[in-house]
């Protein structure tokens, strides 16, 4: 969700170097959803964050996809990651992700979700 080393992330492809992307539910944020209590960056996420998670929330459902299936395909189809790491804890894990990686999502949902700009940042380092 954070996405304020985008320049850096840019720098780091235009030299060639490969980036990976080893938090694509954001901590467990967008694994779970706004209303579960999850934190962000290892913190409690702050409630303008949960606020445009709900959004992002209600967008999937009017797109017919869930939540961690946007967030993991966000991740997989940008040009600026080469690789993205998810943990597995079981051997179930691997078949969602497996579903994840392979729902359809629609183009007009990606549309939408650049309509709702850039998630607040909760980073300060």
């Amino acid at each position: 969700m954070d996405r304020s080393a985008a320049p850096l992330i840019e720098d780091a492809v235009e030299r060639g170097m490969a980036v990976f992307n080893a938090a694509p539910f954001g901590g467990g944020l967008l694994a779970r959803g706004s209303a579960s209590g999850a934190t962000y960056a290892y913190t409690d996420a702050p409630p303008e964050l949960l606020a445009w998670v709900a959004r992002v929330e209600a967008l999937c459902a009017d797109h017919g996809i869930d939540l961690p299936t946007a967030a993991l395909q966000f991740s997989l189809r940008s040009p600026l990651v080469d690789s993205t790491v998810v943990g597995i804890s079981s051997i179930k894990r691997i078949a969602q992700l497996e579903r994840m990686r392979t729902t359809d999502v629609p183009a007009s949902f990606w549309d939408d979700l650049a309509d709702l700009g850039t998630p607040p940042s909760t980073i300060t380092d």
